[in-house]
C-alpha cells in the first residue's frame, strides 16, 4: 500500500534532500587529501547527526540553522577526519528563502563563522610560503558560494511571494465576480416571481368568470417557476464559497441583450469606432443567458476602450445560431499599450469575471490575442431554455 500524495511529498522535499547531501557530504570528505579512504565510524554517525535535524528544516528554519552551524563548528573537536559542507548551506537557504530580510541577513552573518573556519583549516594547513594564495583560495569560492546561495534564496522568496499574491488576487477577482453574477441573478429571480404573484393573483381573479384566461395566467406562472428555479440553482452553485468579500462586486441594474445596441453606441460617442453586426433571427432567451450575453459584450466593450487602437474600428458580432447564440467581439491592440504583467486584460481580472459568467451559464469562452494583431473575444452559450433547463434539472 502506497503512501498518501500528501506523505509522498513530504518525504520527497523534507527528507531526501538532507539524505542526498548527507551521502555527498561523506563522498567529498572521504576523497579530500587528509583522508583518502572511507571515513571511521565515528565521522559518519557525526556527519548523521548533522543532517537528522534539516528533515524538519522548514517547520523550525532558524533553530535547525543554529542546530548545524553549531555541529559544523563541534566538527573538529569530535573528528579530524569531517567537517560538514553541505547541511549548514541548505539551513542557510532555508533561512533566507522563508524568513525577512533582516532575518536572512543575520543567518548569512552567522553562515561566515563554518565559512571562516574552512578558509582558516587551509590556511593553516598550507605552508608557510603558500598561505595567502591558499587564503585566497578558499576565501574567494566560499564568499561565491554564500552569496549565490543567499541570492537565490531570496529570489525564490520574491518568486514564491508574487505567486502567491496573484493567486490570492485571482481567487478575490472571481468571489467578487461570482457574487456580482449572484446579484444580477437575484434580481432575474426576483422579477420572475414578481411576475408570478401578478398572474396568479390575475388567475384567481378569472377563475370563474374567464376560465381560459386563468389558465392561460396559470400556464405563465408555471413558466416563469422553472425559469426562477433554473436561475436559483445557478445562483446556488455561484454562492457556494464561504469567503467572498463581503460586499464585493455590486452589479449595476440589469441589462440584456436589448440594450446591446445603446451599449455600443454609448462606446461609439466616447471616441471609439465600434460596430454591432447582428446575425441570425433573434429570439428570446433566459434572463441569466441574456444578462451574460450583455455583461460580457459590456466588459469587452471597456477592455477595447482602453487598449484599443482608436484609428481601427471594434467589431461587436452576435450570431444566432440553432441552439446558441454567439458573441465575438474584435479590436486592435494599440501600439505600445499592453495590460499589466502577470494580469488579465483590463489589469481587472477582466478575462476572470467572463469565464465565470459563461461557465454559470454552461457556455464556453475563448479570449486572447490572435495571429493578425487583433484581441478577440469569443462567448457561445446555449440559447434554447430546454437545453439550459434539462442541463440544471
Amino acid at each position: 500500500m502506497g503512501l498518501p500524495d500528501q506523505a509522498r511529498r513530504r518525504v520527497l522535499v523534507d527528507v531526501v534532500p538532507p539524505m542526498a547531501l548527507w551521502v555527498l557530504d561523506l563522498v567529498v570528505s572521504s576523497g579530500n587529501e587528509q583522508q583518502r579512504g572511507i571515513l571511521p565510524a565515528i565521522g559518519i554517525a557525526y556527519a548523521f547527526l548533522g543532517y537528522v535535524p534539516l528533515v524538519v528544516r522548514r517547520r523550525y528554519p532558524r533553530a535547525v540553522f543554529l542546530v548545524v552551524v553549531g555541529h559544523a563548528l563541534l566538527a573538529p573537536a569530535v573528528t579530524a577526519t569531517y567537517f560538514p559542507t553541505f547541511s549548514w548551506w541548505l539551513g542557510l537557504y532555508t533561512v533566507a528563502a522563508t524568513s525577512r530580510l533582516a532575518e536572512a541577513v543575520g543567518a548569512l552573518a552567522v553562515a561566515s563563522l563554518p565559512a571562516a573556519a574552512v578558509v582558516a583549516t587551509n590556511v593553516r594547513d598550507a605552508s608557510p610560503d603558500h598561505r595567502a594564495s591558499a587564503f585566497v583560495a578558499a576565501a574567494v569560492p566560499n564568499v561565491v558560494l554564500l552569496a549565490a546561495l543567499f541570492g537565490v534564496a531570496r529570489w525564490a522568496r520574491w518568486s514564491g511571494q508574487r505567486h502567491e499574491a496573484s493567486r490570492r488576487s485571482a481567487e478575490e477577482a472571481i468571489a467578487a465576480e461570482r457574487t456580482r453574477i449572484a446579484r444580477d441573478l437575484h434580481d432575474v429571480v426576483a422579477h420572475s416571481v414578481t411576475l408570478m404573484l401578478l398572474q396568479a393573483g390575475g388567475a384567481a381573479r378569472f377563475v370563474r368568470q374567464d376560465p381560459d384566461r386563468a389558465a392561460a395566467a396559470l400556464a405563465h406562472v408555471d413558466t416563469l417557476g422553472q425559469q426562477a428555479l433554473v436561475e436559483l440553482r445557478r445562483m446556488l452553485v455561484l454562492l457556494r464559497p464561504d469567503d467572498a468579500p463581503p460586499g464585493a462586486g455590486v452589479a449595476s441594474s440589469p441589462s440584456g441583450l436589448t440594450n446591446l445596441p445603446s451599449l455600443v453606441d454609448r462606446v461609439a460617442a466616447g471616441g471609439t469606432d465600434a460596430r454591432l453586426v447582428v446575425e441570425g433571427e433573434p429570439r428570446a432567451l433566459e434572463p441569466g443567458v441574456d444578462l451574460t450575453v450583455y455583461r460580457i459584450a459590456q466588459e469587452a466593450l471597456t477592455n477595447a476602450t482602453r487598449y484599443a487602437d482608436p484609428a481601427a474600428p471594434v467589431e461587436v458580432r452576435l450570431r444566432w445560431l440553432e441552439d446558441d447564440v454567439e458573441l465575438e467581439v474584435l479590436n486592435r491592440r494599440a501600439p505600445g499599450r499592453r495590460a499589466a504583467a502577470g494580469r488579465p486584460e483590463g489589469g481587472g481580472y477582466g478575462l476572470v469575471g467572463m469565464r465565470e459568467r459563461v461557465l454559470s451559464v454552461d457556455g464556453h469562452l475563448l479570449a486572447g490575442p490572435q495571429p493578425d494583431g487583433t484581441f478577440r473575444v469569443l462567448a457561445r452559450l446555449p440559447a434554447a431554455r430546454e437545453r439550459a433547463a434539462a442541463t440544471h434539472g
